[in-house]
Order: structure tokens, then sequence, then C-alpha cells
């Protein structure tokens, strides 16, 4: 499965994500939509600013999630968050779920800079950020995990 157009992105909107929270019957999908129902109570999400399920495109297995983590804020700045089923990683989707989370992002005019946190180390996602053109711009405090390393995209710059 390492050929990326056999990945789709489904947005995972309120009504869908209502539907498949009440379908979910095993994890980690179960955790991740109720993770997702949480922060859309949050936020207030609304498209294009969505979860989105990554699904093979040929068998419809789920195989991941990305994220916009809240809505845009006042300065144009949006943070993106991606996350690969045990199972499907060092396949590719987690580079394919990032640059679709930037392509989204770069299409919306509002959009300065594209933000991602990641663990405080090089791994499979730090180099996805690098192979996108972030770059990692100090730490930062996630209330979840502790500190993380902090990345930006400039919106306007193409990779």
């Amino acid at each position: 499965m390492t050929d990326e157009s056999k990945i789709e992105l489904v947005p995972l909107d309120h009504n869908r994500l209502e539907i498949l929270r009440g379908l979910a019957s095993t994890e980690p999908l179960i955790s991740v939509l109720r993770a997702t129902a949480d922060m859309y109570a949050l936020t207030g999400q609304t498209a294009p600013w969505l979860s989105y399920l990554t699904a093979h495109e040929d068998t419809g297995v789920i195989i991941g999630i990305c994220s916009f983590t809240g809505m845009p804020d006042d300065d144009g700045r949006i943070e993106i968050s991606y996350f690969t089923f045990p199972g499907f990683e060092n396949l590719g989707v987690g580079s394919r779920m990032a640059a679709a989370l930037v392509e989204i992002a770069r299409s919306q005019p509002e959009i300065t800079l594209i933000t991602a946190h990641t663990s405080p180390e090089e791994n499979a996602s730090t180099r996805i950020l690098q192979r996108l053109g972030f770059v990692q711009n100090g730490t930062a405090t996630d209330p979840d995990v502790g500190p993380v390393w902090a990345w930006e995209l400039e919106a306007g710059t193409n990779t």
C-alpha cells in the first residue's frame, strides 16, 4: 500500500462523526472519534477545518486520521496533526495526510502560517514535516504531552 493515489481523505463533518461514533467497534478508531467529538465541542470547528479519516481507496479500510486542531486564529495561523493507525506505519500514509492538510490550508486565502507539534526528538513525523518544508521553530508545551517541538510553514511557500 505504498501507492499514495490509493489513499482517500474522508471529511468528518459533525453528522458523519456522530454516525461513525455509533458504528465504531474497535480501537483506536473509537478513541479517535471520541477525541474528535470532544475537540469539535471545544473549538466549534467547521469545514474545511475538520478531521479527516484516511481510508485505503480500494478496500475502504481506515488507516489513519488527520486534523486541523481548531479554527484559524486571528493572524491566519492553523495547526495540523496526523496519526497513522498501527499496522499502517512506514507506508507513506503520514506524509500523504500531512501534505493533504497543507494543501487544504493553502487553498484558503486567510491562512498565513501552518503549524505542527512533534515529540522533541527526531522521528518519522519530524522527517515528514521537514520534507514538506516546515522549519522547527523552538519548543512549546502541549497540555496533554508536555514539551514539544514547534514547526512552522508559511502558507505561501510552495513545497
